[in-house]
């Protein structure tokens, strides 16, 4: 009888563990997914703007979250930049088209290869 008993408080404590592990960790997944979903869309120019992770813990995922909103900005800020540099150098392609040669970019875009260019 003793073991019968053993068994079912051990089946309730794996029941009790499943359950929290499923609200604390199941829960916050799908909303990284989510985010990280929208990232790669606004990296692919589906969306124009992208929402950061709203933080509510400093475990793992949380870390995980603030790690990708630090890139989410960095990245945003990175194209906002080359997108200054890109209609820059537009607009002084029209100056020099027009005889004017002193037309100069002063835009510094952050991608290496619209450095080069």
């Amino acid at each position: 009888i003793f073991i019968i008993i053993s068994f079912f408080i051990l089946l309730v404590i794996l029941i009790i563990v499943y359950v929290c592990v499923k609200k604390i960790v199941g829960s916050r997944i799908p909303v990284i997914l989510k985010s990280l979903e929208n990232f790669f869309h606004f990296l692919n120019h589906k969306k124009h703007e992208v929402d950061l992770i709203s933080i509510k813990a400093d475990d793992e995922l949380g870390k995980m979250g603030k790690m990708i909103n630090e890139n989410i900005l960095a990245t945003k800020k990175g194209l906002e930049q080359d997108n200054q540099a890109v209609k820059e150098s537009v607009q002084t392609v029209s100056v020099v088209e027009s005889g004017n040669l002193t037309a100069r970019i002063t835009a510094n875009p952050r991608n290496p290869q619209l450095i080069e260019l």
